[in-house]
């Protein structure tokens, strides 16, 4: 077949556009199909933005794939092997993670404070001294002997093998809650209202108050409690009531297997109750409805308190915590 020189221009156009598609798609399906989706180029220099759109899972279960998407992104790093004790070997309490244990039951649950943690250790230990309902006087007996590190003797090679065995074969599980509303929780609980909250939480929000706001009596306006969080470089060295999630229960380090967040715990209590086949506790039961009328319209007042430069810092210092967990960014900072 013939074809006059005035097709030869159209055909020629045609002919090399075809080309370009299947060069892009066959660029386009070795990246998409010949990779791990988290090793990428575009998520790799894109990492996703949490927005009031993103869908985080549900399930307990299900929103641990998305923590190791977000870990891989942002640290490049997810562990997936065996978790090794060894390097606490006579470390200092603060730098270990918060595990709490069930032997009985074989679960551990890493107790971030201000989320749901005394709940958390009072089903412990329950579950692990067969106890119904539980007073304050047998609870503070018993709940410091539920912790992984008073459980097992980590000093000793034996004591070390069996508190590994545990954290690796044992359910992890681990709960969260939006990082600023924690935040003025911790600070309500520990430094404005510490009137019976004992001698080290009192001096604590003073020497905030004389620091950072020059007065000499009463206690830390919540500014100041920002300036001392901000003032801090190296988060091990604070209170575990206002720690970062990464520096209390690394989620990139100790591949947990459920999440639960607090505000759908009634939900995630019931999920993982069905799962493990334990018995349900009706511990969380008013727990979703006080949040949402104690926190969900008020906690943004304490931020408006706060200069615009405070208020970006702050989020700064915990924005890793909204990326790892799906929590939309605040629409005030």
């Amino acid at each position: 077949m013939e074809i006059s020189y005035r097709h030869a221009g159209p055909l020629l156009i045609f002919v090399t556009a075809l080309i370009v598609l299947q060069r892009n798609w066959a660029r386009t399906y070795e990246t998409v199909f010949s990779k791990p989706y988290w090793v990428t180029d575009k998520l790799e220099t894109q990492p996703l933005k949490i927005t009031e759109d993103t869908a985080f899972p549900k399930s307990p279960s299900e929103r641990v794939a998305y923590v190791r998407r977000e870990c891989l992104l942002r640290k490049q790093q997810y562990n997936g092997d065996a978790i090794s004790l060894r390097r606490f070997v006579g470390a200092s309490t603060r730098l270990r993670p918060r595990f709490f244990v069930s032997n009985k039951h074989k679960i551990l649950i890493c107790n971030n404070p201000k989320c749901g943690s005394t709940q958390w250790r009072k089903l412990l230990v329950q579950m692990e001294y067969g106890r119904g309902k539980i007073g304050v006087g047998e609870y503070m007996e018993l709940w410091p002997k539920v912790s992984l590190w008073n459980f097992y003797n980590i000093s000793t090679e034996q004591g070390l093998r069996e508190a590994e065995r545990a954290v690796n074969e044992y359910t992890r599980i681990v709960t969260v809650r939006e990082p600023l509303e924690r935040l003025v929780s911790a600070y309500n609980d520990k430094v404005w209202k510490v009137s019976g909250k004992g001698a080290y939480f009192q001096q604590m929000s003073r020497i905030m108050h004389v620091k950072y706001g020059n007065k000499t009596r009463g206690y830390a306006s919540f500014g100041e409690f920002v300036d001392f969080i901000l003032d801090e470089s190296d988060p091990t060295n604070l209170n575990p009531h206002f720690k970062p999630y990464s520096y209390l229960c690394d989620p990139c380090s100790y591949n947990f297997d459920m999440i639960a967040k607090l505000e759908t715990i009634q939900h995630d209590v019931s999920y993982i109750t069905d799962k493990l086949h334990f018995q349900k506790n009706d511990m969380f039961a008013n727990k979703s409805g006080t949040l949402n009328n104690k926190w969900k319209t008020k906690y943004h007042d304490y931020y408006k308190q706060l200069t615009q430069e405070q208020r970006e810092k702050i989020f700064q210092y915990y924005k890793a915590e909204y990326d790892y967990f799906g929590y939309p960014y605040p629409n005030y900072i």
